[in-house]
């Protein structure tokens, strides 16, 4: 952390024993920079916001487990992010905020949580926190590893690319290519550029494809006793306590790369299944990736002829009135320090 990070640290804890903390986040929240026609900001003129917006945040796995390779959010981190929510923001279920995006009725400081691939630590580490702040959440569940013991195939090339001690392949996935893995940082690359290969790829030749590579890695997948994804009993537990779900498909597959009969079958069975296990109407999803380049006006169209009401991308944003609900943006943050991650969520709130 800079010297620069620390004193504006400093500064906010200073105003938040003063209790000015919320005001002047509220200040900054609904009044943005003038701009001039040049681009330029032109402090100290300001001007009023023109409409409320929803800020979706995105989290994935919570736990202090060990993973250099892709660590998760520490659940301190989580949790000081959860108490500022509590504190300082409407937090919001997320069909509520559908339901106040269309009405044009968006309360301010309004917040949505939501997870995705629906990890076993969300209800061991997660829940828990949610349940004491009173924080509402939606998580997102593929449900061919809900309760299966199967494992979704980037979490499968992430583990035997962290796990493997070969210190280089070649000839993957084409004759020619070569990745060092010596290092942390040499498999990061791997990872990515593997990663974005078996994106392009259907199930069969992906899973083909993940053989392939275990072979060369000299990997064989095993997580012992440890469970990576949630059952249906902990879904149905925190459903009882108003956390709500939606669906990721049914394998994680990238949708722009599927036909629309093996698109239908991953955004209508993963529905169906959680209808009948959950008895509830399923009217979320979650893009899987969420790249911008990961799905169409082709895949939007299939989840309104679905049943579906709205759909959360990866793409970096807040969401207005009149935002496509097929295409609601959401942000990241690693914050372990309350005034930090305030001021950011602020910022990004102004800014997006």
């Amino acid at each position: 952390m800079g010297w620069k990070q620390r004193i504006l640290i400093v500064f906010l804890r200073i105003l938040d024993g003063l209790k000015l903390f919320k005001t002047l986040m509220g200040f900054v929240g609904r009044w943005t920079p003038a701009y001039s026609q040049k681009g330029r900001c032109v402090w100290p003129y300001i001007k009023r916001r023109r409409n409320a917006n929803v800020h979706l945040l995105a989290y994935h796995r919570v736990s202090d487990a060990c993973d250099s390779f892709l660590p998760p959010m520490p659940i301190k981190m989580f949790e000081t992010q959860m108490t500022y929510l509590a504190t300082y923001c409407n937090v919001l279920n997320l069909d509520e905020a559908v339901e106040r995006i269309k009405a044009q009725d968006v309360p301010d400081d309004a917040v949505v949580v939501t997870f995705d691939d629906g990890y076993a630590d969300n209800y061991i580490h997660a829940f828990p926190i949610l349940k004491r702040l009173s924080i509402p959440a939606t998580i997102f569940l593929p449900t061919d590893v809900i309760g299966t013991g199967r494992v979704l195939w980037h979490d499968q090339v992430f583990s035997a690319l962290s796990k493997s001690k070969v210190p280089l392949i070649e000839g993957f996935p084409e004759n020619g290519s070569r990745f060092s893995l010596r290092t942390l940082q040499d498999k990061r690359r791997a990872q990515d550029s593997i990663s974005l290969y078996f994106r392009s790829l259907d199930v069969p030749r992906r899973c083909h494809e993940i053989k392939r590579l275990f072979g060369l890695l000299a990997f064989s997948m095993n997580f012992g006793s440890s469970r990576v994804y949630l059952d249906w009993s902990e879904v149905k537990a925190m459903q009882s306590h108003g956390i709500g779900f939606g669906s990721h498909s049914v394998t994680h597959p990238i949708l722009s790369f599927l036909s629309e009969t093996e698109a239908r079958e991953e955004i209508w069975e993963s529905k169906s299944l959680m209808e009948k296990m959950l008895g509830i109407r399923v009217k979320s999803f979650a893009y899987p990736s969420g790249r911008r380049q990961d799905f169409s006006e082709a895949t939007k169209a299939l989840l309104r002829e679905s049943g579906y009401e709205c759909a959360v991308s990866m793409i970096h944003g807040t969401n207005f009135v009149g935002t496509d609900l097929f295409e609601m943006r959401r942000t990241q943050y690693q914050d372990d320090n309350l005034h930090m991650f305030g001021a950011r969520l602020t910022y990004y709130k102004c800014t997006s």
